[in-house]
């Protein structure tokens, strides 16, 4: 199979596209043909040994990906052959296929297509675990969105607002009527903006 590897350390223009042998699936496991991968930050920093953990090279990076499964171990825990996936790895999403266990993978729901289920993994649960755990965001806070990815960030907060638990009090009482619909500076694009009171 086709990789694209990280030989050495440093800045992404050291990955190369290589011929990699393909793994054996083991119990537990599924090999899937990747359709797409998403490119995240954490990606960057470990091709750049930057971050927090580190991958000895040489290795393929990429933390996730959807596509479909080829191959399935024994448990492999009610996934099925043609099954349409999306899962979350340290490393390993930028090939033709990857191996993985199937306790990080999720079914892909009708409608949505390989590039939309790849990138959604990641970029959620950050989000959604700075505005639950870490801001402890409520139904009713206010919050800043500075993106161009405005309709995706503007559901994720209504999502993570709505289920964040109210037992948990916020310093932050936001209205919602506060979200107004801005042009970003030098761009044709918009963002929804919101005030955020931090006292």
């Amino acid at each position: 199979m086709r990789a694209a590897v990280c030989p050495v350390y440093g800045p992404p223009d050291v990955v190369r596209i290589e011929d990699q042998p393909s793994a054996a699936v083991a119990a537990g496991q599924v090999r899937v043909k990747v359709g797409a991968a998403a490119v995240n930050f954490p990606d960057v920093l470990l091709i750049a040994n930057e971050y927090q953990i580190s991958v000895p090279p040489p290795f393929v990076p990429g933390s996730e990906f959807a596509g479909v499964i080829v191959e399935t171990g024994d448990g492999a825990g009610g996934f099925a052959v043609g099954n349409r996936i999306t899962g979350t790895e340290l490393y390993g999403a930028f090939a033709e296929e990857v191996v993985v266990p199937t306790a990080g993978l999720s079914r892909i729901p009708g409608g949505v297509d390989d590039r939309t289920a790849a990138a959604f993994g990641v970029a959620y649960r950050t989000a959604y675990h700075t505005l639950r755990s870490m801001a402890r965001v409520q139904e009713g806070d206010e919050v800043i969105v500075q993106a161009q990815a405005e309709a995706w960030a503007w559901r994720q907060c209504s999502s993570a607002c709505s289920s964040a638990p109210r037992s948990r009090q916020s310093r932050h009482r936001p209205k919602s009527s506060m979200w107004q619909r801005v042009t970003a500076p030098n761009t044709s694009s918009t963002t929804r903006q919101v005030t955020y009171d931090a006292r």
